[in-house]
Parts: structure tokens; C-alpha cells; sequence
């Protein structure tokens, strides 16, 4: 397996290599009680101590909750706090919601043994009181690279998770700068669960050129280009807004963005789209350079990039995406390779300004500029031909080229040329360099050369393969592979079919080593996606609808039609997760994940369902009397008015009507129903329902959930009834807000990142319906085949009456139902969508 000499945690920030063990050290700082220091001052020590840089922290044991708000040094921080005692949950939550900071920062009553959050998926854990949590189990949550501080006998401790050999990250547009696009990556496999979903939900439109671009991944960071201009507006006098965006790689947090200047179709097609209607054009969504993949390196704590289309490379601070330098002997770079800390421009003179208004050609000139990637030194200029797109690699200290017909070799330190020929095929669709080896295919052609003085090697006439993967390379354990081929039942290759077929012939001999036939592993109504498949060395990950996974080394083949990549760039394999792009195609609707998503498989410990005895938590107003129910026509009880949504009321509204009230709220808020003198409105992103005097606007009460609140409350007999997304739903009593119970409607308190919040696995979005005393919810977010979520109903009764729980499950949707009032239970998710029902029946 690779290891890497830069980063260590250089997302750590203060440690120059990966740690190779786990480590125990003191604090240099914090050796002092930790009660004679106040909390911001505290807060700074231990992040400047362990270096995490941004990113999702937890603190165990929070307290009154100073030390956990004083966590989130800056907006690239989201801390989640757990606290057994109930009294100090709620003054945490006063305390943070004082100084208008809950929802990025939020608390929670916890007191189990097992964390709430999926593996490896916490920067920092930050422990004042561990209660029943164990040190393996921290390490468990904790992301590779992470921090826990533990207070111990009055002094803070350190410990750092040490970067697993097993997975492996993804630098450059195909893997890193041989151009081979495989993973040494033995723990990305067919996606069962999710660990994060970033927005955008969707990218603008189908019909604009892609909207994510050149993502790569390096020291537990993820990198792309997005275009962030109006989600379903093609007019082109709304231009594109493009940004380059770092998040957290393993919990998908934003961590920083930088806006780019000069960048997209205006920059890169102008000719062709200048004063023309982009609602009479289609299928614009490919028209992107293939250099523009190659714009973004990842190197450790160094990001290299162009931040305008024409520009000079730029070196960037990869934890806060500062510029250390710009290298202007590099102005109009196209690609970029680094291998071995030296970093490889391809730059093209082109046509401004006026000349290229009128539609003036790029000229010639181009040049490899060679740049020492610690010191920003220009190490050489070699002028050269152009070069084919993507025909650029690096290998055992050698840049092999392909320019006009000239295929070239320079020595990557000094420029000095080692060799050059003119090969037989000079119009490839691939080149790539390995273990001393160039091979080059065309469509219908393969052909190998020794990287060490360019002789042929072997060469060979080969099907064509259609779509996106027609330009795919793979070398995996000294077997070269192509794309899949579409094949009937004799493996003979057709146009389309469900069987595919791919062939290891070995790198230096050409001679077959390998032939794999894998039936109904694609759906042959579809056709392949426009981008190329990815590989790891366990898996050739396919993309003619969904993910296909043809497993290189058994018999674990899989499809996962509700994911596809973005257009020109698709998937990437890295960090032990499939990610998964958000894309601006209506393929799967019913199923498809919406959003950016990293997708994992299935954990190898299976979780544990809470017990139904152990999934109703009463409050302090449990089993006390509530309001009558209001007969006033006035109400509007809950989302669109009634039980059948209709959205309608008998009651009269004047013509002319004025503002009586104005209550600021701020943030993002649901709509607001009414009952008996009462408004009752959920803040979002802070996880809390307002109350207010319908007469006055003033704020009566307020009641904090675990997570947000995407739809209005519903009010039924003086409750107030709604679903979180950490899972659970909420009776609270309409008068004071008092906690009645609340119930945890997933199989487990498991948690993952969504929009960066932490958000249940398993989330109750929408509106609580009420009808005869039953209640439902409708789970809205996309769910699949395989990554667990729920879709429910669940039925509450009257507590002397029976106690029914039934689920049915149809498709990729799962019906469940629940009761009673003062006992819930039980209830059950699945994680597929083999058809099936089930039902129990019990008696108090």
C-alpha cells in the first residue's frame, strides 16, 4: 500500500509526516488545570495543539457549553456537544443560542457508551467527561488524521488517529500523474451506507456545460470547481458563478471557498455560444475541455490550481486556501502534474482581448515549466510542441509526452530530453506510464512502448467500446485493462447487452492473462454515461447507468443504479469511499441520491437496534392534562391546514390587509400554522419551534430539538407534534412547551453529515399528519436500494387500546407504523428494496 510523505497530519497543520502509530503526548500548552483558563483561551490552545484546521468537532461531556461555542473558532467549524445532565443541556443550549451560533453548533442529552456518528467521521473529539465512552471508541469516530483531547487529572492529553494503509487518495484528475486511474484502495466497495451529503441537491441545468469540475482529493481534503450561479436558468445574461470549494473529505464540511474570476463557457467556447438562446440548445453539459479536469493537483498541505481560465498556476494554503504563491513564468497553464514535490505546468499561449472576440486561433507556442512545489522555484522552461489533451505523464522520474507525431521523454529534474520517436498511432484517446511502461489505446488500438528508451513493446487491434469509457486504462497488479466490453452469453462483443467483459493482458508482453464475463451486471436500455469508469485494485467501477462493480478478484459484482457521476469528470474512489458528484440529469428519479455524497459499504460490524423498550423518553409533562381542542375556525393546524392537505379555510380575509406584528426570528423558517392564539413556526437550522402570541408576535415559548426541522409543527388537543432530523419525533404541550416524550423513530441513533449538520442516518422530515389519532410522517429525502433511509407511517393510539406496529415495505419506499401515546414501539428500517411485508400485533 502507498504511503505519503507529506501531509500528516499537514491537515494537522504542525506535523510534517503521516503518523505512523497511534500517539499519546501532553499538551504543551494545557498542562495546567483546565478550570484556570478561560474557555476561548482554552478553545485556541487545543486547536492550535492538535492542528485540526477546520472540519466537525465533538465535545463529550460539554457542561454549561462555553468551552464547546468557543470550539467554533470560525465559520469552518461545526461542534456538535453531548451532555448526561439534562439542567446543563439546557444551559448550553441558552448559552449558545444567546450568541446566535446554535445549529453550526448545538447540544444534545447523551449518556450511552456508543457514539452517535458513523465511522471516521470526526476531526476532533474533545473529552471533559468520557462517562461510559471508551478510548476505542473515540478512535472509532474519529477520522483518519483526527485529534481527541482528554481531560485526565486536571490535565488535557492528546491522541491522533494514524492514516490507515488500506485506503488511498486521489490527487489528480486520473489518480495521480501516471494516468492511471486506479485506487490502492481496498476498502471502497458497492455503496450500502452513507457517511456525508454536501449541497448542491442538483447542478443548474441539463443543458449547460458541467457544474462540478476536477475533483481530487489529498490529506483528508476534497477540492473541485462548482458553478454556483441559478439552479435552473440557462439565459446567458445569468452567468455562471464558478468557485473553488475545499471540503472536509470525510465528513464532507466545508472548509473553505474561493470565488474564481474569468472562468466558464465564456471563457473556454466563446465563439460558439456568443448571442445564442440557451433555451433552444441541448446537451451542452459535455461541452468541456478536457484540460479542465487537470486544472487541480493536490499535493499534501498544497494545492496547485488556476484561479482565472487564462491565468498563471497558483500555490495555495490547502488547510485555509491562502495563496503562498503564483508562478508567473507558468501564465496560461492547461494541465498540471506533481510527482516526487516537483510540479509540472503545461502552458499554451493564447489569443485576448479582441483578437479572440473575432474568433482568433490559439497560436503554437507551449511549454513544460517545471516548479519546486515547496519553494515556488522555477526549476526550468523548456519550450515544446502542443500536446494532445491528456497526453502528458509522469513515471519513475520521467514526463512522457505525445506532441504532433512525436512521442517524448524529459528527465523530470533537469528537462533534459532521454529520448524520442515517432510511433506508428499518434491520436489517442489515453496514455499512461507505469512500472517503466507507456501504453497508448485509440478506440481500436493498444500499444506499449519502454518507458526507458521508447521502443515498442507490443501493439495490438482491439474492439471498439463505446461511450465515456471508450478512453479508459487500467493497470492493476501488472495487468493492463480497458473498459468494459458489452458481450452476449459467448462473450462475444455487441452493442449493448447486460453481460460485460473485460480482458488483463500482461503490461510488458501484451499476452492475455485474464478474461472476465460478468452476466446482468448492466442495464443495456441505457447507455454510458459521458464520462470515464474509475477503478480500484479490487474494483472496475463502470458507469453505464448507475455504478457497476466487477470485482477483480471474486465474485462480489454489483449494481447501484441510484448514483451516477457528473458529466466529463464521474466518480472518484479514494479515502476508503465512493464520491459521488452531485449531477443535473433526471435519470432515476424515484431513487436516485441527490446532492454531493460520499458512499460507503456496508460497516463490517452491523449495527445494533435499540431496543423498543428503550425508544420512548418521557419529559416532565408526560401523562399531565392537556388544552381542549380549540373550536375556533381560526386554526390552522398543520402544513396546508387539514388532514388531506388541502390547504383551504372557510374563514374570511379582508381585501385590504396591513402588518399588525413583525417578530425577527432570523434564519431559515418553516411555515407557521396557528391554534388557539398561538402562531407555532420551526427555525430550521437551529432545531427549534417558536411559539408566539398570535395577537401580539411576542415569543411565548421556544423548544430546541437534536437536529433540524424542515416543515411546520402539527397541533392536535394542546400538543404539538413534529419530526427532527436526528431521527426521533417530538410531542411537546402547546401551552408551555414542555417536553411530553419523544421517540426514536430510526432502527439506531446513528449519525452521519448532511448539509454540515449532524444529521440521523435515518431523518424524520415532513409534516406530522393527524387523523382519528393516528399520526404519519413522510420521509422526503432520496433514498436507494441500498443506503438506508426511511419513508413511514407511523400510528399512535390511544394508550388502552391495542398496540399495533406494522411495516410494509414496496420498492426502494418503507412503510412503518407505531403506537401508542405513552409507548412506541417497536419500529424497524431496511437498508434494500427486496419487496416483502411484515406485521405484529401486540397487547398492553
Amino acid at each position: 500500500m502507498k504511503r505519503y510523505s507529506s501531509p500528516a497530519v499537514s491537515w494537522a497543520g504542525k506535523i510534517e509526516s503521516w503518523v505512523p502509530v497511534l500517539l499519546t503526548v501532553c499538551l504543551l500548552a494545557c498542562t495546567v488545570e483546565a478550570k484556570k483558563i478561560d474557555a476561548i483561551t482554552l478553545a485556541k490552545e487545543i486547536l492550535d495543539t492538535t492542528g485540526v484546521q477546520g472540519g466537525i468537532v465533538v465535545h463529550l461531556g460539554c457542561g454549561n457549553g462555553k468551552l464547546t461555542a468557543a470550539l467554533r473558532e470560525s465559520s469552518r467549524y461545526t461542534v456538535h456537544g453531548l451532555e448526561a445532565d439534562p439542567a446543563k443541556v439546557a444551559e448550553a443550549r441558552s448559552y449558545i443560542q444567546a450568541k446566535g451560533i446554535y445549529g453550526p453548533v448545538s447540544v444534545e442529552r447523551y449518556s450511552g457508551s456508543v457514539l452517535p456518528y458513523t465511522d471516521n467521521l470526526i476531526n476532533l473529539v474533545v473529552v471533559q467527561d468520557a462517562g461510559n465512552v471508551t478510548r476505542n471508541e473515540i478512535m472509532r469516530v474519529l477520522a483518519p488524521g483526527g485529534a481527541a483531547c482528554v481531560l485526565r487529572n486536571g490535565k488535557w492529553k492528546k491522541f491522533v488517529k494514524a492514516w490507515p494503509d488500506n485506503i488511498d487518495q486521489w490527487t489528480h484528475f486520473l489518480h495521480d500523474a501516471s494516468n492511471n486511474a486506479v485506487a490502492d484502495d481496498s476498502v471502497v466497495g458497492p455503496p450500502r451506507s452513507l457517511q456525508w451529503v454536501a449541497p448542491p441537491l442538483w447542478l443548474r441545468s441539463h443543458e449547460t456545460p458541467s457544474g462540478i469540475q476536477a475533483p481530487v482529493s489529498a490529506a483528508g481534503r476534497l477540492f473541485y470547481f462548482l458553478d454556483e450561479g441559478l439552479i435552473g436558468i440557462t439565459d446567458e445574461r445569468l452567468p455562471d458563478r464558478w468557485s473553488l470549494i475545499c471540503r472536509d473529505a470525510f465528513n464532507g464540511r466545508l472548509l473553505w471557498k474561493r470565488s474564481l474570476e474569468a472562468w466558464g463557457w465564456r471563457e473556454w467556447s466563446f465563439e460558439q455560444y456568443e448571442g445564442k438562446d440557451w433555451t433552444t440548445l441541448g446537451g451542452k453539459r459535455t461541452d468541456v475541455p478536457a484540460g479542465n479536469q487537470r486544472r487541480i493537483v493536490a499535493d499534501g498541505d498544497r494545492l496547485y490550481t488556476t484561479l482565472r481560465y487564462r491565468a498563471p498556476m497558483s500555490i495555495l494554503d490547502a488547510a485555509t486556501g491562502d495563496i503562498i504563491a503564483t508562478v508567473e513564468a507558468t501564465r496560461g497553464t492547461r494541465e498540471i502534474l506533481v510527482s516526487d514535490g516537483i510540479v509540472v505546468a503545461y502552458t499554451r499561449e493564447v489569443s485576448e482581448g479582441i483578437a479572440r472576440r473575432r474568433g482568433a486561433k490559439d497560436v503554437a507556442g507551449a511549454a513544460l515549466v517545471a516548479v519546486h512545489g515547496r519553494t515556488s522555484k522555477v526549476l526550468w522552461d523548456k519550450q515544446i510542441d502542443p500536446i494532445r489533451p491528456l497526453a502528458l505523464a509522469i513515471d519513475n522520474g520521467r514526463i512522457i509526452y505525445l506532441s504532433a507525431k512525436d512521442l517524448v521523454a524529459l528527465d523530470l529534474k533537469t528537462s533534459r530530453q532521454l529520448w524520442k520517436i515517432q510511433p506508428k498511432r499518434t491520436t489517442p484517446k489515453t496514455l499512461l506510464a507505469v512500472n517503466d511502461v507507456i501504453v497508448m489505446q485509440g478506440g481500436k488500438f493498444v500499444a506499449a512502448y519502454d518507458a526507458t528508451d521508447g521502443k515498442l513493446l507490443w501493439e495490438k487491434t482491439v474492439p471498439p467500446i463505446g461511450g465515456g469509457e471508450g478512453a479508459d486504462l487500467f493497470v492493476v497488479d501488472g495487468l493492463l485493462w480497458r473498459g468494459m466490453l458489452s458481450v452476449d452469453d459467448n462473450g462475444k462483443p455487441v452493442r449493448k447487452s447486460p453481460n460485460a467483459m473485460v480482458i488483463g493482458w500482461d503490461l510488458r508482453s501484451g499476452e492475455e492473462k485474464k478474461r472476465i464475463l460478468v452476466n446482468n451486471l448492466r442495464s443495456p436500455e441505457h447507455h454510458h454515461r459521458c464520462y470515464r469508469n474509475k477503478a480500484t485494485v479490487r474494483y472496475l467501477i463502470s458507469s453505464y447507468e448507475g455504478a457497476e462493480f466487477l470485482d477483480f478478484q471474486g465474485d462480489d459484482h454489483s449494481q447501484s443504479n441510484f448514483v451516477r457521476g457528473v458529466c466529463r469528470y464521474g466518480m472518484m474512489p479514494a479515502n476508503g469511499m465512493l464520491y459521488v458528484p452531485s449531477d443535473q440529469c433526471f435519470c432515476q428519479p424515484g431513487s436516485k441520491l441527490l446532492g454531493y455524497a460520499a458512499l460507503k459499504t456496508a460497516p463490517e460490524v452491523a449495527l445494533e437496534e435499540v431496543a423498543d423498550e428503550k425508544r420512548l423518553e418521557k419529559g416532565p409533562a408526560y401523562g399531565k392534562a392537556f388544552e381542549p381542542e380549540s373550536p375556533s375556525m381560526d386554526n390552522w393546524p398543520t402544513f396546508r391546514h387539514d388532514s388531506a392537505r388541502s390547504g383551504t379555510t372557510t374563514v374570511g380575509v379582508a381585501p385590504d390587509v396591513s402588518v399588525v406584528w413583525k417578530t425577527e426570528l432570523k434564519g431559515t423558517l418553516t411555515a407557521p400554522v396557528a391554534w388557539s392564539g398561538k402562531v407555532f413556526v420551526a427555525k430550521s437550522d437551529a432545531h427549534t419551534v417558536y411559539a408566539l402570541d398570535r395577537e401580539s408576535g411576542k415569543i411565548l415559548w421556544h423548544f430546541t430539538a437534536g437536529g433540524r426541522i424542515d416543515s411546520p409543527p402539527t397541533i392536535r388537543d394542546g400538543m404539538v407534534l413534529f419530526g427532527s432530523a436526528d431521527g426521533r419525533v417530538y410531542c411537546l404541550r402547546a401551552s408551555d412547551g414542555e417536553l411530553v416524550w419523544r421517540f426514536l423513530a430510526a432502527p439506531t441513533d446513528r449519525r452521519i453529515a448532511y448539509f454540515d449538520q449532524i444529521e440521523s442516518v435515518w431523518p424524520v422530515h415532513g409534516s406530522v399528519l393527524v387523523a382519528t389519532w393516528s399520526i404519519s410522517r413522510q420521509d422526503v429525502r432520496p433514498i436507494s436500494t441500498a443506503v438506508s433511509a426511511s419513508m413511514g407511517l407511523m400510528r399512535l393510539v390511544e394508550e388502552s387500546s391495542t398496540r399495533a406496529c406494522w411495516k410494509d415495505r414496496i420498492e426502494t419506499w418503507t412503510k412503518i407504523a407505531i403506537s401508542p401515546f405513552s409507548y412506541l414501539g417497536p419500529i424497524r428500517t431496511c437498508s434494500s428494496a427486496k419487496a416483502g411485508s411484515s406485521t405484529c400485533v401486540r397487547r398492553r
